[in-house]
């Protein structure tokens, strides 16, 4: 039984990281045509901007910049 354990919390993180992907990628493709996708502008801000949010899409930018820091410092202190 000890055996199973690591294996089946592996099975569980890449099951709910899969539906949630899974399940971000619907939810933008039903508010934002899939016509309307292109390489311009981050697909997250557009979705923003579509529901009408009040600098939601400001909010997006500034959060996915402040990931990129932090992944790019991040490697800075990497051995």
């Amino acid at each position: 039984m000890t055996r199973n354990v690591p294996w089946r919390e592996r099975f569980a993180r890449t099951c709910s990281g899969c539906s949630f992907d899974l399940l971000t990628l619907a939810l933008m493709l039903a508010i934002v045509p899939w016509t309307q996708a292109s390489t311009d502008e981050n697909p997250f801000v557009k979705v923003m901007a579509a529901t009408h949010l009040p600098f939601a899409a400001g909010v997006i930018d500034f959060v996915v910049l402040v990931a990129a820091l932090s992944a790019m410092n991040s490697q800075l202190y990497r051995a």
